[in-house]
């Protein structure tokens, strides 16, 4: 950036001395306006004077570009960061629920061990309708008596 300022104010400097050295009346004509009589460094400033300030403003329109598109990209980013986040917590989430449900599985996958290890206990001992919570089968098919038909009673 100050390059740029350098640079500039050595092409003011070459512009106001070449201004000096030509100091002869013209006249001058732009589109509808034409003025007589006019030295020809007022010229040559206000036209570099016009230069500048077109350029400051096309420089101007460029910067405010950029810095929107710098909110932009740093909305953006927070954005992103929350997401990543948000996905940190659910990774962490899931990895405790995987430990849990692991060790549940863990005690099931010891169950079988545990029971053979009283002795002469077997899982096949217990018939399956005598365990807690195990539905009574009835029917012809289970082998018993035929369930009453509440149809019939009447």
């Amino acid at each position: 950036m100050q390059t740029y300022w350098i640079v500039a104010l050595a092409f003011g400097i070459i512009v106001a001395i070449f201004a000096v050295q030509n100091s002869m009346p013209i006249a001058v004509g732009f589109l509808w306006i034409g003025i007589e009589n006019v030295a020809v460094s007022v010229v040559i400033l206000v036209s570099a004077a016009l230069g500048a300030l077109i350029t400051g403003l096309l420089g101007l329109g460029r910067e405010v570009r950029h810095r929107l598109r710098g909110r932009s990209n740093l909305r953006t980013v927070r954005t992103r960061d929350k997401q990543v986040s948000d996905l940190d917590e659910t990774v962490e989430r899931l990895t405790r629920e995987r430990a849990e449900l692991q060790a549940k599985l863990d005690v099931y996958e010891r169950a079988p061990s545990d029971a053979r290890a009283i002795q002469g206990a077997r899982v096949t001992d217990v018939p399956p309708d005598s365990l807690p919570g195990a539905p009574r089968s009835r029917g012809a098919l289970e082998g018993g008596p035929p369930a009453p038909d509440d149809r019939a009673a009447r």
